[in-house]
């Protein structure tokens, strides 16, 4: 393929598709087989936003392979297309998929009752030690026990493993243990991947809260965020 040339002089290859994530491009370009690859561009020469590229020398950093982690978890070296637009639209708001017909107009105890969900956001984490990130996408799965009891595990940037009960109230806000004032309620903007929902705080938006229905879906689609989920205007 044709190579292009960053600001650096550092070539990168046939760029294919890009769009601004951060301070960075991200860039698709055909890999060995039919799927596609994965490649950061450093547009700002800004170190500060986690994404360093090249080193004096042009080669790939460490900390470049590390990022390219969590876009490709199963290690194959490639980062399918779909997967990678599908992501950069839930971060612009412009996912165009419909909304599973039985997802429903707000949370409920039989709803949620056996379900296994992933809970998926952009903003503030935590490392395996407990410490706050910030900026961050997370996961984390969510069983929603029968008897009211949800246990709760991180899997990205994500340091939490508990058990907390769990009860929606008469205006389907979802909530964990006493803290019936802040929780999620499902807005517009569901697909056949996730329930869209806001998490308030006394009635006030908080952030945007994306339950998928996959671990897959969620941890593809959150590696790649590099902003906050557009809110649903509607609410």
């Amino acid at each position: 393929p044709t190579p292009i040339v960053d600001e650096n002089g550092c070539y990168g290859l046939n760029d294919v598709m890009s769009t601004t994530l951060e301070n960075d491009n991200i860039t698709f370009y055909e890999n060995d087989g039919p799927e596609l690859g994965l490649e950061l561009v450093d547009t700002d020469g800004f170190t500060g936003d986690g994404i360093t590229l090249y080193d004096d020398n042009c080669n790939i950093t460490q900390a470049v392979l590390e990022e390219r982690q969590k876009y490709d978890p199963d290690g194959d070296g490639v980062v399918g297309l779909e997967v990678a637009i599908y992501a950069l639209q839930v971060v612009t708001g412009t996912v165009s998929d419909p909304a599973d017909p039985g997802i429903p107009d707000q949370f409920s105890m039989e709803w949620l009752k056996g379900k296994t969900l992933y809970i998926a956001w952009y903003g503030e984490g935590t490392d395996s030690n407990g410490g706050k990130l910030f900026d961050v996408p997370v996961v984390e799965k969510i069983f929603f026990g029968t008897d009211g009891t949800a246990t709760v595990k991180g899997l990205m940037n994500s340091s939490q493993d508990l058990s907390a009960n769990y009860n929606v109230n008469p205006d389907g806000l979802l909530y964990f243990g006493e803290d019936s004032f802040e929780g999620n309620v499902i807005v517009c903007g569901s697909t056949s991947q996730y329930v869209k929902s806001h998490y308030v705080v006394n009635g006030n938006f908080d952030n945007v809260d994306l339950f998928f229905f996959n671990q897959t879906d969620a941890m593809n689609s959150a590696a790649l965020w590099g902003a906050g989920i557009p809110k649903c205007l509607d609410k």
